[in-house]
């Protein structure tokens, strides 16, 4: 199913985003004067969660125009 594949290959790059996040908040172990936070690896997935989300709406208003362009030239 095309749709379900669409959907799990956004969800492994969430992940991937997600696991980007943590490592750059896990690297500030080896910095002086740092240490990883919790607020920040929310922000990171939040960051991540609302990225996605407003691509997909964007998709999905730009389809839903299209095809309201179709009709309307057609």
């Amino acid at each position: 199913d095309i749709k379900r594949s669409t959907i799990s290959q956004w969800m492994m790059l969430a992940l991937i985003l997600i696991a980007y996040g943590a490592s750059a908040e896990l690297l500030q172990f080896t910095i002086p004067g740092r240490s990883p936070q919790v607020w920040d690896m929310s922000a990171n997935i939040l960051g991540v969660m609302i990225g996605l989300w407003l691509f997909f709406t964007g998709q999905r208003l730009m389809s839903v125009s299209l095809k309201q362009d179709t009709v309307r030239y057609s």
